[in-house]
């Protein structure tokens, strides 16, 4: 008894700590907030719509962003968008007050002795979050204020010429007519027009012979095309202009609509534990509806809706099956990974197709599952851990200095970071983030990560199909795609080869693109489009490595290989033995040739007379019988002395010489 009410004691008292320290918190929290000045009474506030009517402050998050232009007939002097913005940032700061009040008086009571430590966190964290929640709104309540604000003083400026009175008449009359000169950014704008007129502008392009309004050139749709699809789905300029080079404008429209929805669930059976009927049933069990993703692939299944987590399941959790996009298992089946190959993942996070490798490869051989970033290396070993991958190395290197710490690869994935302009629909930030030079960065990472790959890959492959490095991307933009591959095609000795991949699945890569002009057989690799097949934007080229010579190294004349350099070795020998015909030719010795008082260092015999007393006791060989090539390698002068058997020898010798050379270069 002594123990347990000396334990409750300490329990106690520790409670007692954490309630004056949360009340120290809580005061403390008050006295900064008692600093904005205080008002009596705040019970509505003004909502901002082209009306005066006012809510509650818990509806002031249904706010009208876009007002109607009709609006701006109801804005005189005496409006309330008129008030100065320091009042109204007051206001705002007093809502804030007030709530956080209630909140505070809401949910600190005298009972804080009974929550439990756990409970007291959870309190603090809602408290920071309606915190930030309600600092937000009171932002974009003052940004709305002023936007209109500076609406009002516009419509009120007169024009010269008297028409100050039809002044909203003339902003609704550009407004129907769709003045090209109307900025399509603003608010002003209706969204159900902005559609209708994207969707007419469209119709004119695809038959602007008959459709076109006269005074107006493709151009000048065009232009207000763009803007459209800018204000309609919220992309930057740029980004706008890189779809519409890519497609056409009706397929432009589809490719941003396919955009704003999310793709389909999907995931992949792991094969090392279970089957795809096992797995459908215990999922179908547990409520999930779900149906094979395509006759493409046999692990892939589609999930349409779900009453569980479906990524919380107990197969989950026991490694059964992978979450992952569909577009990811096609580079996969491009590399078709086979039992007890050497493969390396060049960019392995979070592990998707590093799994799916491994179980290809039945758990057999050697997969290298490599990743430059530290702090992602966590998902991958887990991921790795949890489907039961058992023959793979995780590594923590730069890939572009890769083969400096490894190489020999039967087959390597280069999946290689980019702008991911094919997964807007998952990170709609692409939208407006990325610019031109976000493009030349990516661009030149992944030149520098293919030319790694390939020159980590054996082109002396044992494997079946071996020496395959594949390179693919989440984007659908060109210098991330064909350009990267055009400018390994220039360094190194490879070739495009199929992509594997259904034939009637993907669209071909371009081979020729406004200026730009790329080698036929970019025709071979695959692109993936969302509104083509339903599934994030890839790009998929395989590429298969002829040998292990540099482009670049033969322009410079440097070798860099082991057999090049035999060979210039041989080619110096060969030059520098180079024998003289006239010589071979005619062993008769001159009459007005002066004697040679030298002897012959090449000769056996020491004691041998000089060149010009010798007569040929034995037969010479045919020269016109023996190759060029042979006689380069003749001496100049050949002993009386040799047989002929050991002569047949050494030209027999030579010719195999020099036959090898010929098809070491063929």
């Amino acid at each position: 008894m002594a123990k347990f009410s000396a334990l409750k004691r300490s329990r106690v008292s520790n409670i007692n700590y954490d309630n004056q320290q949360q009340k120290l918190l809580t005061n403390k929290f008050k006295q900064n907030v008692n600093k904005i000045d205080e008002i009596d009474e705040i019970d509505e506030i003004d909502e901002i719509d082209e009306t005066d009517e006012t809510d509650e402050t818990d509806d002031f998050n249904d706010v009208d962003i876009g007002a109607d232009a009709g609006a701006l007939n109801e804005f005189d002097e005496t409006d309330e968008f008129t008030e100065s913005n320091d009042d109204y940032i007051e206001n705002n700061k007093t809502v804030k007050k007030q709530i956080f009040e209630e909140f505070i008086d809401s949910d600190h009571d005298e009972n804080d002795a009974t929550l439990l430590e756990i409970e007291k966190k959870a309190l603090k964290v809602d408290a920071k979050k309606a915190k930030e929640q309600f600092e937000s709104r009171a932002e974009l309540l003052e940004a709305l204020q002023r936007q209109k604000k500076s609406i009002t003083t516009k419509a009120k400026q007169p024009k010269a010429g008297g028409e100050d009175e039809d002044e909203d008449d003339l902003i609704q009359e550009k407004i129907l007519q769709h003045d090209p000169r109307t900025a399509a950014g603003q608010d002003l704008l209706d969204l159900k027009s902005v559609q209708t007129r994207i969707r007419d502008i469209v119709n004119v392009l695809n038959d602007f012979k008959n459709l076109a309004s006269r005074g107006r050139s493709r151009s000048d749709y065009v232009r207000q095309l763009k803007q459209d699809l800018s204000a309609y789905y919220g992309y930057s300029e740029f980004m706008i202009d890189l779809i519409m080079d890519l497609f056409p404008c009706s397929e432009s429209l589809e490719f941003l609509e396919s955009n704003e929805g999310a793709r389909p669930v999907t995931l992949r059976v792991n094969t090392l534990k279970t089957r795809r009927r096992e797995l459908a049933q215990s999922l179908i069990q547990r409520g999930v509806n779900l149906d094979p993703l395509g006759k493409w692939t046999p692990v892939g299944l589609v999930v349409y809706e779900s009453s569980v987590p479906i990524g919380a399941t107990p197969e989950y959790l026991a490694g059964h099956y992978m979450l992952q996009g569909a577009a990811s298992l096609l580079p996969i089946i491009s590399l078709a990974p086979q039992p007890n190959d050497r493969i390396l993942d060049m960019c392995a996070a979070p592990g998707g197709k590093t799994t799916h490798i491994a179980a290809m490869m039945k758990n057999t051989g050697l997969l290298v599952a490599n990743d430059s970033n530290k702090d992602r290396l966590k998902a991958l070993i887990a991921n790795i851990h949890r489907l039961g991958c058992r023959n793979t190395i995780v590594t923590n290197y730069d890939g572009k200095k890769f083969p400096e710490v490894m190489g020999g690869f039967d087959r390597i994935l280069c999946d290689a970071p980019c702008t991911g302009t094919g997964v807007i629909s998952r990170d709609p930030s692409v939208k407006v983030r990325r610019t031109q030079d976000d493009f030349d960065r990516c661009c030149e990472i992944q030149k520098t990560l293919l030319l790694a790959a390939i020159d980590a890959i054996d082109a002396n492959s044992k494997s079946i199909g071996g020496g395959i490095v594949v390179y693919c991307t989440c984007s659908i933009s060109i210098e991330e795609n064909e350009q990267v591959v055009e400018y390994a095609l220039s360094k190194r000795d490879i070739k495009i080869i199929d992509s594997g991949l259904p034939e009637d699945f993907g669209r071909p890569g371009f081979t020729k693109f406004k200026e730009h002009r790329f080698h036929p057989t970019m025709e071979l690799a695959r692109r993936v489009y969302p509104h083509t097949h339903n599934m994030d934007g890839f790009f998929i080229c395989k590429i298969k490595k002829l040998s292990n010579e540099r482009k670049d190294s033969k322009q410079k004349g440097k070798p860099k290989q082991n057999n090049q350099t035999k060979k210039q070795n041989q080619k110096k020998k060969s030059n520098n033995q180079q024998p003289n015909n006239n010589q071979l030719n005619n062993k008769q010795p001159n009459a007005n040739q002066q004697p040679n008082t030298k002897p012959n260092t090449n000769q056996p015999n020491t004691n041998q007379q000089p060149n010009t007393k010798q007569q040929p006791n034995t037969k010479q060989p045919n020269i016109d019988e023996i190759p060029n090539q042979i006689t380069n390698q003749i001496p100049n002068q050949i002993p009386n002395q040799i047989p002929n058997q050991i002569l047949n020898q050494i030209l027999n010798q030579i010719l195999n010489q020099i036959l090898n050379q010929i098809l070491n270069q063929i």
